[in-house]
């Protein structure tokens, strides 16, 4: 009997061993002297990572299988990475929507550009998207988005200068002989649509750049001095800004943290005859950019 059992046990083993020998090699790559050699198997799937070798330093070489029910073989679907010089990464198949809420909180020093004599520095503050939408590329380094959000900008007049409305326009009173303590400012609120495109470099530093169209929708003036003892003040409404005017922008540092922030504003303010001609430069910090 146990003759027997050795005779059935021969057989079948033989039987493998033909069968075996019949599945023809599969070499899909060979690889001298290499430095790393992982393998992993997650969720039905094998991978191969090769790092280094003796003759090329920078080859990296990654295979892949799994089974997938939609291929009807035996051997599964194939995914089959040839060699690069970076790390061998797999990028994602589809890009990501979002939507984002305050981002970009912004203040900052506004510098008037061809600004009339006694115009002189001012700030801004505001957050240029409150909400936006957002696609990321599926290589996870590249976004663009486009938002709402909201501005609010200050110039202020030096050299004892102050503001007067004459008619429709606002005009710049140099000082007189007797005037104090001369305070006047040219205030602005204003919607923003920016177009923002923003690019990884290395971790979280990248940049942003892009165009945010101002709807400058309030726009006021006031001017304070003291003559003697008395103290005048005046507020000047009704003032005549552009309705739209563009700026163009460049944010660099640690993306979705800080960063610094350049705005350059090229269409003029004001609207011609209706008072100060200037262009305006701004440079600041930026909160979630």
């Amino acid at each position: 009997m146990s003759r027997i059992f050795t005779f059935i046990t021969a057989l079948l083993t033989a039987a493998a061993l033909h069968a075996a020998t019949d599945i023809p090699a599969d070499t899909v790559i060979t690889v001298r002297n290499p430095d790393n050699i992982t393998i992993t198997s997650t969720d039905g799937k094998t991978a191969v990572s090769i790092r280094g070798s003796r003759n090329n330093p920078k080859f990296n070489y990654l295979y892949e299988i799994e089974a997938d029910s939609t291929i009807d073989n035996e051997f599964g679907a194939l995914s089959l990475s040839l060699p690069f010089s970076s790390a061998p990464e797999r990028p994602a198949r589809h890009g990501k929507h979002e939507i984002l809420a305050f981002r970009d909180m912004q203040v900052g020093l506004s510098i008037p550009g061809n600004a009339p004599h006694g115009l002189g520095k001012g700030w801004e503050i505001g957050i240029m998207r409150i909400v936006a939408y957002s696609y990321t590329a599926p290589n996870r380094k590249s976004s663009f988005s486009f938002g709402v959000g909201a501005m609010y900008r200050q110039w202020h007049l030096t050299n004892g200068y102050t503001l007067a409305g004459e008619g429709d326009a606002l005009v710049f009173l140099p000082p007189v002989e007797g005037m104090t303590d001369q305070k006047a400012t040219i205030k602005s609120a204003s919607i923003t649509v920016p177009i923002v495109y923003t690019q990884r470099l290395r971790h979280t530093f990248g940049f942003s750049l892009g165009v945010a169209a101002n709807f400058n929708v309030c726009t006021k003036a006031s001017s304070a001095y003291t003559d003697g003892n008395i103290r005048y003040s005046r507020s000047i409404d009704g003032l005549h800004q552009r309705i739209l005017t563009p700026d163009f922008f460049l944010t660099i540092g640690s993306i979705n943290n800080i960063g610094i922030y350049a705005k350059y504003s090229p269409v003029k303010f004001m609207k011609r005859i209706y008072g100060p001609q200037f262009t305006n430069f701004t440079i600041g910090l930026s909160l979630g950019f």
